[in-house]
């Protein structure tokens, strides 16, 4: 049985709009680590543990720098997602109206 060229073409729009969704869900979550902070006096872990709070403030630093730049990537992310899901339900559509007349074996 033979199919057409046209009915090979297959995007799952909805597969790719879900995953635009969640990368914005993860890009909103992300952003709101971002003002992780911490400013532990120098006694918070004792006086004999007191060389550990420089590093727990400036780890607490890393981390929300780290959320801000995840978060801008998950939102890119999705938003370039979005845009190739749009310009593949054009070029799908279009290129299924070129191939329409063409027909393929079915052992392809």
């Amino acid at each position: 049985m033979a199919a057409t060229s046209a009915d090979k073409i297959v995007i799952n729009d909805e597969a790719l709009d879900a995953q635009s969704r969640e990368l914005r869900q993860m890009a909103d979550s992300f952003g709101a680590c971002t003002t992780i902070q911490a400013e532990l006096d120098s006694t918070a872990f004792g006086v004999m543990n007191a060389f550990l709070v420089g590093p727990i403030n400036a780890l607490a630093d890393k981390t929300g720098t780290l959320m801000s730049q995840a978060a801008q990537m998950t939102a890119r992310m999705s938003e370039g997602t979005a845009a190739a899901s749009k310009s593949f339900a054009k070029h799908e559509e279009e290129w299924a109206k070129r191939l329409s007349g063409y027909t393929l074996d079915a052992g392809l």
